[in-house]
């Protein structure tokens, strides 16, 4: 017979003044987890059989979803339903909910969902949440799995807004690589000519041979013609990938 509740816990990976996740009693008076956008990066201590839900905002008419990323470790949890609930609303183009509801099993894993055009390519999240499950107390990471890297968990931004941020940020990044006489670059747009210049915005990439992303040329110019996600790491002036 499945344990539907158990004792549960929220943690927050740094420490706080409090938590915003909530609890659910529908479930025959039992009280159930809701974590949401509020609780990213926290962990999330649950009895094997109890039940969570995960609820994020999430608008379909603009193309995107949550999709949840293949687990750390495997069977830790299972997912039981998957849900969209409607604005209470009737203002045309407002976001709903979706909502996930998983069952704890046993062990510790990083849930990550990614609010994504699923259609595009690539594929580049707007949003994303992680959350560290351990269940029955078991120890995170676990001893015989290399935890995700702590940059898996940058959400992208867009190069105005890294030109903001202080020296010796890591970030993700998304926009344009244009490759000219002047050197590579990660622009915001790309102007309308052609072959293609940078447009608005840009940084200096500092090692364009690390670059893993498709380019197409035309005389001495290189660039993407979609915008592609770089991982790296920001001095202040320029943008190391790595």
């Amino acid at each position: 017979m499945r344990v539907r509740v158990g004792l549960i816990v929220l943690v927050a990976l740094v420490a706080a003044c409090g938590s915003d996740s909530t609890t659910d009693t529908s479930d025959s008076g039992n009280e159930r987890v809701v974590l949401t956008e509020a609780n990213n990066g926290e962990e999330v201590l649950l009895d094997p059989g109890a039940l969570f839900e995960v609820r994020l905002e999430s608008n379909p008419s603009t193309g995107y979803s949550w999709e949840i990323l293949g687990a750390s470790t495997p069977y830790v949890i299972e997912l039981w339903t998957r849900s969209y609930e409607e604005p209470d609303t009737d203002l045309v183009g407002a976001s709903g909910t979706e909502v996930f509801t998983f069952e704890a099993i046993s062990g510790a894993e990083m849930l990550r969902l990614e609010y994504v055009r699923a259609f595009e390519d690539p594929v580049i999240p707007e949003r994303v949440v992680e959350f560290i499950i351990r269940v029955d107390d078991a120890p995170w990471p676990p001893e015989d799995v290399q935890p995700p890297a702590t940059s898996s968990a940058i959400a992208p931004i867009e190069v105005a807004e890294l030109l903001q941020s202080p020296a010796a940020t890591e970030a993700s990044v998304i926009g344009f690589v244009v490759i000219d006489e002047g050197g590579a670059r990660l622009c915001e747009v790309l102007a309308e000519s052609f072959p293609p210049q940078c447009g608005g915005p840009a940084v200096v990439i500092t090692n364009p041979d690390a670059l893993t992303v498709a380019l197409e040329q035309e005389q001495s110019v290189q660039w993407t013609s979609e915008r592609v996600r770089l991982d790296g790491t920001y001095d202040g002036t320029n943008f190391t990938l790595g």
